[in-house]
């Protein structure tokens, strides 16, 4: 049985299930270069086929998520699109005019420019106007039908909420207890948050709690643009920057978010009525800090949130819980959660955005195709887009320009010097990681104890804001040395914040939060990794220390690179100075080092 995945809202992608194992999953974004690429995956579609080695015509199933898509949303490809200015038009000409002066506003008509491309795949007969979702739907299913036009090919569409479900326990090893399952998001399928349970007897996941109450998702999104950043891209911004203000003196902004929502046993109550949460936040946050204002959305989306979980896992008498959905990439929320007492074990998967939704869509339809949740099919990693070989590698390197530039043979020994001495290096090797988050082979790696390396990597490298933190990639056998996780929780893709040892402290400075000392780690094992795990453990010999600093390998607004050719432009572009690429390390010659 061979399963094609797909999610084509935003942050399209696909993924492949041939005989019960996924064999592929990539985002279109990384392939057209462009970030939360809204679109039929076409290209993620066609990789994964190479991936698999199969033709298209070998497709026996096709999975999409999501029901509900709105047309004027697919059409401005809004989250690939819009500039900050477009996000404060959206609030000012669109949204205010049809919540507070009743107007019948026409979406397109204002944002006619996002519209001007030719990447809009699906015939608009079938759909009457902007907001037509049922006719959006019956425009896809056509689209599908005219590409997988096989007779007996079968095209399923599964809710939205289900999917992230599923995405998430489809990389859950141990299911032979009973686990919540929790959905937190914006909005899918006209829902923000969902919980289901998984319950091994049984044949599928069970839904408990549906909800589009849960507006943290879209509150984050909105005081987000407030501060003047790109929503939906740079909520995690909002997050890294929380921890500087001074809690004290946020007691009047703590205020304002808790007055209008609460949780009252396993249900979210609005304590008022809201008409837009964008002007009714830029009135009431007049004259906080920036600071104060990120610290006071952290904490109410931390105690809110952990406060639903709390109540849900007590009703239920389940303490083992999963979290997918956009929200679920909120580190520090996860974090909170863990910390209750109630609460045995906290896992998040690599793709907890809209990403994941075609692995989940894909795994869903396993499930109904073999009539249960199949235990055998666990993904066991986060790598799964695609891989070069040598001779693809050597095409590019021969494109060099070797007068800048020295090409020479991979040395481990030589790479860790390189760090020890202060030099950040690039790395591309082996399979791409899925998810948001570079997990050693698309990435940016530097020495953890060397503090100095943050301000050469974000104004040289990433040019990235000066608050965020980087993360540490420790051997998860040593992680107990760096890492107080007394829950042993799994933390192998970067999607939980946790507390330090006094030893991370000193030896890990470039790679924890500088102001909460916390840490986002990534655990290595040399059955997952086994070039990255041996490259940490090179460098452990030398200095003792079990980690490198691990940041993903892109410039700032852009995808994590994806191709040799991608990893090349990018090392150019910055002022990177080190690539290693599979088995060759490229150095710039003659330039200040980094």
């Amino acid at each position: 049985m061979i399963i094609l995945g797909i999610h084509d809202g935003h942050c399209a992608s696909a993924a492949l299930i041939i005989d019960n194992k996924l064999v592929a999953a990539i985002s279109e974004e990384r392939i057209v270069r462009k970030k939360m690429e809204w679109c039929f995956p076409e290209n993620a579609v066609k990789e994964c086929l190479r991936i698999g080695k199969i033709k298209i015509k070998d497709v026996d199933k096709v999975a999409f998520s999501s029901f509900h898509i709105a047309p004027k949303l697919y059409l401005t490809r809004r989250e690939a699109t819009f500039s900050l200015s477009d996000w404060l038009k959206e609030q000012n000409l669109y949204w205010y005019p049809k919540f507070y002066k009743k107007k019948n506003v026409k979406y397109i008509k204002i944002f006619q420019k996002n519209t001007k491309y030719k990447k809009f795949p699906y015939q608009k007969k079938f759909i009457k106007n902007e907001d037509d979702v049922k006719g959006m739907l019956k425009a896809r299913l056509e689209h599908a039908k005219s590409i997988f036009n096989k007779n007996n090919v079968s095209i399923e569409v599964y809710d939205h909420q289900e999917c992230h479900a599923y995405h998430v326990l489809s990389f859950v090893k141990n299911r032979n207890k009973k686990k919540l399952i929790f959905t937190i998001d914006g909005a899918g399928d006209g829902a923000n948050a969902t919980c289901w349970i998984y319950d091994p007897k049984k044949n599928f996941l069970n839904q408990v709690i549906r909800t589009d109450k849960c507006i943290i998702g879209r509150l984050y999104r909105f005081i987000t643009l407030l501060l003047g950043m790109l929503p939906v891209q740079h909520e995690y911004k909002v997050m890294g920057l929380a921890p500087y203000a001074k809690p004290e003196y946020a007691n009047e902004a703590n205020k304002i978010f808790n007055e209008i929502l609460t949780v009252n046993k396993c249900s979210f109550v609005f304590k008022k009525k809201i008409k837009d949460l964008y002007f009714y936040f830029k009135e009431k946050l007049q004259g906080y800090r920036f600071d104060v204002i990120a610290y006071s959305l952290q904490n109410f989306t931390e105690e809110i949130i952990s406060k639903w979980v709390s109540n849900v896992s007590k009703k239920y008498g389940i303490k083992d819980i999963c979290i997918s959905g956009g929200v679920a990439q909120n580190i520090k929320c996860n974090q909170k959660i863990s910390e209750l007492k109630s609460i045995d074990d906290v896992f998040v998967g690599p793709g907890s955005g809209d990403e994941g939704l075609s692995i989940g869509a894909a795994f869903r339809s396993l499930s109904e195709e073999n009539l249960s949740i199949d235990k055998n099919f666990y993904i066991k990693n986060a790598y799964l887009g695609n891989k070069f070989s040598d001779n693809e590698i050597k095409k590019e390197i021969e494109k060099l320009n070797k007068e800048k530039l020295t090409v020479e043979k991979f040395n481990k020994n030589k790479v860790i010097n390189l760090l020890i001495k202060g030099e950040v290096v690039g790395r591309f090797c082996g399979k791409m990681e899925f998810g948001p988050r570079a997990l050693g082979n698309r990435s940016i790696i530097a020495d953890p104890r060397n503090k100095n390396i943050i301000q050469k990597i974000n104004e040289v490298i990433k040019e990235r804001d000066f608050w965020m933190p980087f993360a540490p990639s420790i051997l998860k056998e040593k992680s107990k040395k760096y890492i107080i996780n007394k829950k042993n929780l799994d933390s192998s893709y970067m999607t939980i914040g946790l507390n330090v040892t006094q030893i991370a402290k000193d030896c890990l400075q470039a790679a924890i939060h500088s102001y909460d000392k916390t840490a986002r780690p990534h655990f290595v094992t040399r059955e997952n990794n086994q070039q990255y795990y041996d490259l940490i453990k090179a460098f452990e010999r030398k200095t003792g220390v079990s980690s490198l600093l691990n940041t993903s390998f892109n410039l700032h607004g852009e995808p994590i690179v994806c191709t040799p050719s991608d990893a090349i432009k990018t090392f150019l572009k910055s002022g990177l100075r080190n690539l290693i690429i599979e088995n060759y390390l490229i150095r710039k010659k003659d330039e200040k080092k980094i």
